[in-house]
């Protein structure tokens, strides 16, 4: 009976749960930030500002830069007749753009139809 107990006492020591105090969220979020997200943010920000620059203005209105991956940008374009347009001149820009900004390097337009302004809605 005696080893009963001593085994009983060996199994509720093996099995205590762990520390699990919860970790402070705010701290792990900030380093996210600063080490993942913020750096992308700023590449795209510059190829946003620059793309506003070297794109001709009837066709800023219909087109928004999305994102950059990979050294390819995808630009949302509103109508096909404006897409097949920037194809048109999609090498200057390009050139242009790697003018603006030596990082990242941008390799690759890809138009994508879709609305690239987002309208508010009339109350």
């Amino acid at each position: 009976m005696v080893d009963q107990d001593e085994q009983l006492r060996n199994i509720t020591n093996r099995k205590k749960p762990k520390d699990r105090s919860p970790a402070l969220l705010g701290p792990i979020l900030e380093q996210y930030v600063t080490e993942q997200v913020s750096p992308k943010y700023r590449q795209f920000s510059s190829v946003d500002q620059a793309w506003r620059q070297v794109v001709p203005d009837e066709l800023a209105a219909h087109c928004r830069c999305e994102s950059l991956s990979a050294g390819q940008l995808k630009v949302i374009v509103d109508s096909p007749a404006y897409m097949y347009k920037m194809q048109l001149i999609s090498a200057d820009l390009i050139e242009k753009l790697s003018e603006l900004c030596r990082r990242p390097t941008i390799r690759k337009i890809k138009f994508v139809p879709g609305f690239p302004e987002r309208k508010e809605l009339k109350k």
